[in-house]
């Protein structure tokens, strides 16, 4: 698991991540403007992965809690 701030937010790193080939799980924190809530709302269910915690089970998120969606 690779996991990074904003630093590592950037079109290189993490097309660098997602090379074809790569089996790597990884998280990007950013700090969320109120154009990109709007951006990730717009992105279908379908494209996200649950979060899952150290025991294998799936995260809560504010999104579920919110009826806003589900996995």
């Amino acid at each position: 698991m690779i996991r990074t701030d904003s630093a590592g937010g950037t079109h290189a790193f993490v097309n660098w991540l997602t090379w074809p080939g790569r089996w790597l799980f990884y998280s990007v924190g950013m700090t969320i403007t109120a154009d990109i809530h709007q951006a990730v709302l717009k992105a279908p269910a379908s494209a996200w992965t649950p979060a899952v915690d150290d025991d294998g089970q799936i995260r809560c998120c504010e999104v579920l809690r919110a009826g806003c969606g589900e996995y």
